[in-house]
């Protein structure tokens, strides 16, 4: 499990993936920032303003390997695969042609 380390501000950077590997960037005038609270909730803000808000969970599936990974379910979305490496967070759908989604800890 991340742990606390999973908690704090994270500035999106990209999505991509899809069935036309499309890639998704924010604009140069938009920011992005995914927060994740210790008490379960989250927001998501665009240029400091709240457009998705409410709590999240956490948890573990098995990956197509059948591997136990960790998870994260922000409100009524479905559960994404979480992995963190350093100052950065993806979060990944799963699906054969899913999405994967890039964040930057906002120090």
């Amino acid at each position: 499990m991340c742990g606390n380390s999973l908690y704090g501000k994270w500035h999106w950077v990209e999505t991509s993936g899809g069935f036309a590997g499309v890639t998704y960037r924010a604009r140069a005038d938009s920011n992005v920032v995914l927060n994740l609270y210790t008490n379960g909730a989250f927001e998501q803000t665009l240029n400091g303003h709240v457009n998705s808000s409410g709590s999240f969970i956490l948890g573990t599936a098995p990956d197509r390997s059948g591997n136990p990974q960790q998870t994260i379910t922000l409100g009524s979305s479905i559960p994404e695969y979480l992995q963190m490496r350093n100052d950065s967070l993806m979060l990944t759908d799963g699906f054969d042609d899913g999405f994967s989604s890039v964040y930057i800890r906002v120090h």
